[in-house]
């Protein structure tokens, strides 16, 4: 039993309050999915403003369409008496060059969280956002991970495409 988002605009202007409460949220959920546990409503509304919390089901449908729409996750509701939610992949694995060998693995769930963050700043975003939100998450540009290796050479070289002379 998923959320109905078939009648949510799928932009999102972050000068807007009420956007901004969805990107948060948004933000939030997809943060939160990394940890594999149900979601419960008492957290994600407290990362809604005081004076929108009264609109939260609102909000919610919201982020529920943008989930779908563009990371194709379904926000589905786990325990309506709990009032604890799940995100559910809806996307089968997709091949990027140079991400074959674990298409939902740990550089598929990076790149999805720097889009993520690129399309709640307005389809622009920073260097310096993108580390910020990464150190927050616990990758750090200098540190060498053992899942994918160099945080820096993973965003600067396969991530980024080259610029050819036109």
């Amino acid at each position: 039993m998923g959320l109905s988002t078939s009648r949510v605009a799928i932009t999102l202007k972050p000068q807007d309050p009420m956007e901004q409460n969805v990107a948060e949220l948004l933000q939030f959920l997809l943060v939160k999915d990394q940890s594999k546990y149900p979601i419960r409503e008492s957290e994600m509304r407290e990362y809604i403003v005081k004076e929108y919390r009264n609109q939260f089901p609102e909000i919610l449908r919201r982020a529920a369409a943008h989930l779908e729409c563009i990371f194709r996750f379904e926000l589905r509701e786990l325990d309506p008496e709990a009032r604890t939610y799940i995100l559910l992949n809806k996307l089968g694995p997709v091949p990027f060059e140079g991400l074959e060998e674990s298409p939902n693995g740990p550089k598929m769930g990076l790149l999805m969280m720097i889009l993520g963050q690129i399309f709640l700043n307005g389809n622009q975003a920073k260097e310096a956002e993108i580390w910020e939100m990464l150190w927050r998450m616990g990758v750090q540009r200098e540190r060498r991970l053992s899942i994918f290796g160099s945080p820096k050479r993973l965003l600067s070289v396969e991530f980024v495409c080259p610029r050819f002379p036109r």
